[in-house]
């Protein structure tokens, strides 16, 4: 997380909850849209990570003050991005022979991505 690059902060908006035992689901709407940015992040060759706040008060009140976070809005996560030049290996098996090929993501990223002065 020290090395990312850029950062998604995931927030519920608690001003008009759901009544009664329901009011808390805010916290699986945004667990559930972190989850979606890790996956979209790994789709397209970012590294990511989920750096939780919520339930935390000492985090919720630093991401909040950081990123001026209204009070009516609370932030679960911090997702971190950074550019990342690794590449994935798959295996296919055919006829019971194991064959190692190499998918790199490369492709993906800008240019600077793959320059690792940059890093």
């Amino acid at each position: 997380a020290a090395k990312a690059q850029a950062a998604i902060v995931v927030c519920g908006d608690v001003t008009d909850p759901l009544p009664g035992e329901g009011k808390d689901y805010w916290v699986q709407d945004c667990s559930a849209a972190t989850e979606n940015i890790l996956l979209a992040a790994h789709a397209v060759g970012l590294g990511a990570v989920w750096c939780g706040c919520y339930p935390i008060s000492e985090r919720v009140e630093m991401v909040r003050s950081a990123f001026a976070i209204p009070d009516s809005s609370i932030p679960l996560s911090v997702v971190m991005l950074r550019k990342t030049n690794i590449s994935l290996k798959t295996s296919t098996i055919t006829n019971g022979d194991t064959t190692l090929t190499d998918t790199s993501q490369e492709s993906l990223l800008c240019p600077a991505a793959t320059d690792n002065s940059r890093a």
